[in-house]
């Protein structure tokens, strides 16, 4: 009995040395997981950059009235009711309406000049019977993404019209013109299709035709400037009435 309890008392003092031993080793000599020089995975994941909205792809600026490609646009004024297609009536016979002006004051060739001037008191004359006919509806104009974009596309024109001289004017009038009319006739008919008022509807047909006429007179001064005839006297037909306004 007294041989076992001294072998007891040796393994215990032996487990409390061993112990005391293990828990006096410095931490930098304690036994570590990982390989030592190593970083541990939470310093290898960078932080997360902040969220940022994605960057909208840069667009080509078409030039006024045409895509990137030449061809002409067609504004989309479904969604502008009668007040947004007044604004948009208006910016389209003031777009044609200064540009005839300047150049029935300036142009060089006589065909061209006379041509300005009819289509710049015809303009003029429309623009005082919607203006009329707006009053008698009750109905204000109201700006709109359509109409802004026809008047930038003004500004634009007049500004390289006023930097054109001699026969380069004129090549120049009858360009712009040309654009200016034929975006007119397409947005006629998109008006015809979305205006509600009857009013509207009548005015724009009742000039449509005359505006299709006027296309047609400046396609062929145009044609004959392209082949340097400068002597041209106006089509006499057809003839662009001068509009009375609406009583």
């Amino acid at each position: 009995m007294i041989q076992t309890n001294s072998v007891a008392v040796r393994i215990g003092a032996a487990l409390l040395l061993c112990g005391a031993f293990a828990c006096d080793r410095p931490s930098s000599e304690k036994v570590s997981s990982e390989p030592q020089g190593s970083t541990s995975p939470q310093a290898l994941v960078a932080p997360a950059p902040p969220a940022v909205a994605p960057a909208t792809p840069a667009q080509t600026p078409t030039q006024p009235g045409t895509d990137v490609s030449g061809a002409q646009t067609t504004f989309d004024v479904s969604n502008l009711g009668d007040p947004g297609l007044a604004a948009v009536l208006q910016s389209l016979h003031q777009q044609v309406a200064q540009e005839a002006q300047l150049a029935g004051a300036i142009a060089n060739t006589p065909a061209v000049k006379e041509q300005a001037q009819q289509a710049s008191a015809f303009h003029a004359a429309a623009m005082t019977n919607y203006q009329k006919l707006f009053g008698r509806l009750g109905l204000v104009p109201r700006v709109n993404p359509v109409s802004q974009q026809i008047d930038a596309d003004t500004a634009s024109a007049m500004q390289a019209l006023h930097a054109a001289h001699g026969m380069d004017f004129d090549h120049e009038y009858v360009d712009r013109q040309s654009r200016s009319l034929a975006e007119s006739m397409q947005l006629f008919d998109r008006v015809l299709a979305f205006a509600k008022s009857p009013g509207i509807q009548d005015e724009v047909a009742r000039n449509r035709p005359d505006v299709d006429a006027e296309l047609r007179t400046v396609t062929q001064l145009k044609q004959s400037l392209s082949r340097g005839v400068t002597n041209m006297q106006p089509p006499p037909d057809p003839q662009l009435p001068i509009r009375r306004p609406m009583p």
